[in-house]
């Protein structure tokens, strides 16, 4: 019997040599069978004290080795493998932070947020203090639960005695107000109370990029358009806008009445990220001061089907004053204008090839 025990304890490098060479699931196989084995020589009351401090120091040391494969895949983010070392290793040790922490961390790479939140729920129920409210706050944010997320980070605040909140905690709370008032209740005042709090990240740092911004959007949805045109102002002053920025700029001057403003930025389309694909003609633009009467005007659409039927509205002036008017659009438009009474020739990109109309 004792000579089976002695047997039992050598296998325990063989597992440990698999796990040196990362084959883990042989490892872990390998592993509970080994266990299984020492326990059923307990049962039998052989060796019952050696046996059980074999399996404590095993465990310990297999617990070691998978932690620094964990670590390692995790230092690499190789996040999949590293979840798998951490799922194995919280069921051995779940009391282990940061462990927890690291196998939540995995979760989220790999978008189960769900499960994110069952380990964070634990971490508050075992201890309610400001570091897990701070997690589980984050937590909330990723599984759309934003009144708990602010809750929670609120609780975060009180527990770390902070007497003065900073730019990243007005942030923060302002960006749940307003992902709340987006994307669930559509209330106006959770749109305010966004508002308010990123209006006091400025206060902190009035030139920062990502707070003028948050605040633009937030008083844009609150009608407050002097705090929007104010933060635009700086916005500028500081040098910041992209293409997208000022087209959205643009937008602004149009709900402002800064039709200047409008006219100046407008072209910023043409440069957006999703930019507007201006039509590139051989034949010269019609400013609207030529005389026309004997040429062929073409019409060719720029946007979406909203300036097909804005354009069209300029149809039956067009008509009186050209010899003739083709219109050239989208080809879901083309059944519902080629019939029409204004003697316009409706073409669309699927029934012709523009470069063989022939226009002035």
């Amino acid at each position: 019997m004792s000579d089976n025990f002695l047997n039992l304890q050598l296998n325990r490098a063989v597992w440990i040599a698999m796990l040196k060479q990362e084959k883990f699931t042989d490892a872990v196989s390998y592993y509970e069978n080994y266990k299984k084995s020492l326990n059923e020589l307990v049962k039998k009351n052989i060796k019952k004290e050696a046996i059980n401090q074999e399996l404590t120091y095993s465990e310990k040391i297999f617990i070691e080795h998978i932690e620094k494969l964990a670590e390692k895949y995790f230092k690499d983010n190789d996040y999949a493998n590293a979840l798998i070392f951490y799922k194995y290793i919280y069921d051995l040790s779940p009391e282990n932070n940061t462990n927890i922490n690291n196998y939540m961390a995995c979760l989220d790479k790999v978008e189960q947020y769900d499960l994110e939140l069952i380990l964070a729920k634990k971490l508050v129920e075992e201890k309610d203090n400001a570091d897990n409210n701070k997690i589980i706050s984050k937590v909330y944010e990723k599984t759309e639960d934003f009144l708990k997320a602010i809750e929670h980070y609120n609780r975060y605040l009180k527990f770390s005695g902070k007497t003065r909140l900073d730019a990243y905690d007005y942030n923060t709370i302002g960006c749940n107000y307003f992902n709340l008032y987006i994307k669930q209740s559509h209330n106006p005042s959770d749109a305010k109370n966004a508002l308010s709090y990123f209006k006091n990240t400025l206060k902190f740092e009035p030139d920062s990029k990502v707070y003028l911004k948050n605040t633009i959007v937030a008083a844009m949805k609150t009608k407050d358009y002097s705090i929007e045109k104010e933060c635009w102002e700086k916005f500028i002053k500081a040098g910041y806008l992209t293409a997208d920025e000022e087209f959205t700029y643009c937008a602004s001057c149009m709900r402002n009445g800064d039709i200047e403003g409008w006219k100046k930025h407008y072209g910023s389309r043409f440069s957006k990220t999703e930019a507007t694909i201006y039509p590139k003609l051989p034949k010269p633009e019609w400013t609207g001061k030529e005389d026309i009467s004997d040429s062929t005007l073409l019409v060719h659409y720029e946007q979406g089907y909203g300036d097909n039927f804005l354009m069209w509205g300029y149809m039956p002036r067009l008509t009186k004053i050209a010899k003739k008017v083709i219109y050239y659009i989208q080809n879901n438009a083309y059944d519902l204008l080629k019939n029409n009474d204004f003697g316009v020739e409706v073409y669309s990109q699927k029934n012709t090839d523009i470069n063989k109309l022939e226009y002035d």
